[in-house]
């Protein structure tokens, strides 16, 4: 690289941090946030430093807010403030806020039980190659679709598909949901359908720390049903405040052996990172398993 193009990526970079430091410096909490609460309430503050408080808004003086928090109280001036929200007390755990699950519709691959929100989505990206886009229609009806992109193959040689899922939850621990998953295949040759059909129902029990779910699906390839059904039996269990302990296992049409899936999930608010193994319980099972990475951004 040049010298001169050396100088201009060192521009554009304080470029770039300038208006980042602009656009930090001028975010700023809705006003009406800033009222103090009910007793009682939770609340978690988070300042332009991306510091987190948990507690309450106890007092609105000008330019600055008291904050109660289980230490102390403390001053923060209204321009440091990027938001402050109303959580549930349940999530608190030693004075920190437990962020839920930005990813609980899904275990790595299969979905739970569990049903996106009206309007709510994520974008996922499974293994670099398949990307794909889930969102709520409403809260009992979702709809995504992915595929691959492999670099320099033609699009008619993509894997696609699409998928619609309804399902509503009965109470605080069980939720239910049925699936059609419909995936396009590139066609080999005459004898194999360009689609491959699914239908599926899955249940989960449990709470948001700890869960288990289990499904029943039948495949359709062209006008054959399997001779057998697909059995999906997983769960997830939260180990800290940003992992959770996850297994998701199947029984295949055609195969006798368990398809196990394990590892764990980095959550945020917004943001996931699965990082799981998948291997066969047969004679060439081997350990840990061919790799599965995924990043989900929840909006």
């Amino acid at each position: 690289m040049s010298t001169r193009s050396k100088r201009a990526v060192r521009y554009l970079a304080l470029v770039l941090l300038g208006l980042l430091h602009v656009t930090a410096g001028n975010a700023a909490v809705d006003p009406a946030k800033l009222t103090p609460p009910p007793a009682g309430t939770i609340q978690v503050l988070t300042t332009l430093d991306g510091s987190t408080l948990v507690g309450r808004i106890v007092g609105l003086d000008g330019d600055a807010v008291t904050f109660e928090t289980e230490s102390g109280t403390l001053t923060v001036p209204t321009a440091n403030i990027v938001s402050i929200e109303i959580r549930n007390p349940d999530r608190i755990r030693n004075g920190r806020y437990w962020h839920p699950d930005p990813a609980a519709t899904r275990l790595f691959v299969f979905p739970t039980g569990r049903m996106l929100g009206k309007g709510r989505g994520y974008f996922s990206d499974h293994e670099l190659f398949f990307p794909a886009l889930d969102y709520g229609v409403t809260n009992w009806l979702t709809v995504s679709g992915g595929g691959s992109l492999f670099p320099g193959v033609e699009a008619d040689e993509q894997v696609y598909y699409l998928s619609a899922r309804i399902g509503q939850a009965v109470n605080k621990k069980f939720a239910y949901s049925f699936q059609t998953l419909m995936v396009r295949v590139p066609k080999i040759d005459d004898d194999i359908p360009e689609w491959v059909k699914l239908f599926n129902a899955v249940g989960t029990y449990g709470g948001p720390d700890a869960s288990v779910t289990a499904g029943l699906g039948y495949g359709l390839v062209g006008s054959e049903a399997a001779d057998r059904p697909l059995i999906l039996l997983g769960g997830s269990k939260r180990l800290s405040r940003r992992i959770v302990a996850m297994s998701e296992n199947w029984l295949l049409p055609g195969v006798d052996d368990f398809a196990i899936l394990y590892g764990i999930r980095f959550i945020g608010e917004d943001l996931s990172a699965d990082l799981g193994f998948v291997t066969i319980t047969d004679e060439d099972a081997f350990f840990p398993g061919l790799p599965l990475i995924t990043i989900a951004y929840s909006f």
